[in-house]
């Protein structure tokens, strides 16, 4: 199952969420901060640093590379915006609004959220490792889109 709409947030509410979440985790509530959470809930790419950095040239022409990066790492780190993992280098983030997985296309890069009819469980053999919080299942293969072409 695909998630059709990935936050169904009003971006006014999108903030009341950001400055609870950044309260919660003794982060200050600025407008960068606050600009890069929007554009990552209105994404369903799964943005990587650069191309939000690439994004707000026109609006925000000031804000570096670095400030952009070091958000994403600071909200990943305080539990705000995850890091989806995939075989690629770069790290590509999103907003999970519903508990999701992945899938991810070895040509063309894009990533689609999907909901599994049953959540994946965890593999035996982990609890000698230690406690296991969460399973995230990346599926990668090749989309539609690149098969067909």
């Amino acid at each position: 199952m695909k998630l059709s709409d990935k936050s169904d947030i009003s971006m006014q509410e999108s903030v009341k969420r950001l400055e609870k979440e950044c309260s919660r985790a003794g982060l200050k509530l600025t407008h960068q901060r606050i600009e890069i959470y929007r554009a990552l809930l209105a994404s369903d790419e799964h943005p990587t640093v650069e191309m939000l950095h690439k994004r707000f040239k026109e609006t925000m022409p000031r804000i570096s590379f670095d400030t952009v990066y070091r958000t994403l790492v600071t909200f990943s780190e305080a539990g705000i915006a995850r890091r989806v993992y995939t075989s690629d280098s770069q790290a590509r983030y999103e907003v999970e609004s519903v508990r999701h997985h992945h899938l991810v296309c070895s040509k063309c890069g894009s990533i689609t959220d999907f909901i599994p009819a049953e959540d994946p469980e965890t593999p035996a053999g982990v609890e000698k490792w230690g406690d296991a919080s969460r399973v995230c299942l990346v599926v990668e293969g090749v989309c539609h889109d690149c098969s067909a072409g």
